[in-house]
């Protein structure tokens, strides 16, 4: 029963113009960004290297230009995570509130419930549905990154590279699945585009890190610990723990404090979908 609701909702979502046009920006983005960076890279980066130099309180750091985007080469992924998290999660909500909501006004979701789906099982579908695709997004916006940086720059692959990069690619699970989980909750709260789209957009691109800079400032440093709770905050963590060396605890923090806010807001879309009247 449930591999029939997923069918129906890839089916649909692949028909849906949204999602070609959605697909189309995330590559576009990805793309752009990706030669931005590079080229400033190889084209600035004695300029750059003065500026870590510079900040570095004027010690010599030893590295040259070649040696310091080598590098970057290596951690493109993780770079890539912290750069393009952000338009993808605005493309995943562009996705998943013209998909939902857009069925509600046409009475797609009543019509499919009169035939005797359940509920609980409909709202998943399309939790997973929209995590598919802004993981597929991720993948390309990643991939498109680490292949222009590699050929600017080069690919020596440290040792231990392929385990560091496993944990790196469950991160991006983690972050997208709690954006997803909680956009699709949004909009079966909602139920409006309009709302779901302004509310949504508003968090990942403003309130979340306005609150967090917030969350870091000295007179709230007795509620710094609710900054855990935030996506971003997670996201840096994974970054971190990629970039610089493994760190277990940290890690498994994040992911769990991810996961939680998964099934939070799952419960909840779940429970109101529940219990509202489709009209």
């Amino acid at each position: 029963m449930m591999g029939n609701i997923l069918s129906a909702e890839f089916f649909k979502l692949r028909k849906e113009r949204v999602t070609k046009i959605v697909f189309v920006i995330n590559l576009l983005l990805a793309v752009g960004l990706s030669l931005m960076m590079a080229l400033m890279a190889y084209h600035f980066g004695e300029d750059i290297l003065g500026v870590v130099q510079e900040a570095e309180q004027g010690m010599m750091l030893g590295a040259d230009v070649e040696a310091m985007f080598a590098a970057e080469a290596v951690n493109a992924p993780a770079t890539a995570l912290m750069l393009f998290f952000q338009h993808i999660a605005v493309l995943v909500t562009i996705l998943a509130g013209v998909f939902i909501c857009g069925e509600f006004d046409t009475g797609t979701i009543r019509n499919t419930l009169a035939v005797g789906k359940c509920r609980v099982k409909y709202y998943l579908a399309k939790v997973i549905t929209a995590f598919i695709a802004a993981m597929i997004m991720a993948i390309i916006a990643t991939a498109i990154y680490a292949a222009v940086f590699a050929a600017y720059f080069g690919l020596e692959v440290p040792e231990g590279y392929a385990v560091s990069l496993l944990w790196l690619f469950g991160a991006n699970v983690l972050i997208y699945l709690t954006y997803t989980s909680l956009f699709v909750m949004l909009a079966f709260v909602f139920r409006s585009m309009v709302a779901t789209l302004v509310v949504s957009i508003a968090f990942v691109t403003l309130a979340e890190a306005m609150l967090l800079m917030l969350l870091d400032a000295s007179f709230m440093e007795r509620f710094a610990f609710i900054s855990n709770i935030f996506p971003y905050h997670n996201l840096m963590v994974f970054v971190n723990s990629f970039s610089e060396g493994h760190d277990m605890q940290a890690w498994l923090t994040a992911a769990a404090i991810c996961a939680l806010t998964v099934v939070v807001t799952t419960v909840i879309g779940a429970f109101t979908f529940a219990k509202r009247d489709v009209k």
